[in-house]
């Protein structure tokens, strides 16, 4: 796939990112480092955050993706810390567990105990 052969995943969702994102998962699965967006009104997705896998930015700025874009291109320590925190991550992250998780979400339900999604 294209994920095989990347450097590191941009994900510009205008809503900001979550592990609803199913991409961010296969991204995380290839071992990229990710950047992405914070949500306009709720900020940055606290889980997201803590994985250690991911850089922010504001997805009303050109400039501060093209930063971000910069730090990582100068920055080979800090992209395979970030490759490798992306891959501890997607083994919590399994396509069965994430399935589940969107399953009880669109029928209404809470989620099982400790198989929660930050959701803003």
């Amino acid at each position: 796939t294209n994920l095989a052969v990347s450097d590191l995943f941009v994900s510009a969702i205008e809503r900001g990112a979550d592990f609803r994102n199913s991409t961010l998962i296969a991204a995380m699965n290839a071992g990229l480092p990710i950047l992405t967006t914070q949500n306009r009104r709720y900020g940055i997705d606290r889980e997201l955050e803590q994985s250690g896998a991911c850089l922010f930015f504001d997805p009303d700025s050109p400039s501060s993706l093209a930063q971000s874009i910069q730090k990582m291109a100068q920055n080979p320590s800090l992209r395979l810390e970030m490759s490798n925190r992306a891959r501890e991550r997607a083994q919590q992250h399994t396509w069965p567990r994430h399935a589940s998780v969107l399953d009880r979400a669109y029928r209404g339900l809470p989620p099982e105990p400790g198989n929660e999604l930050s959701i803003p």
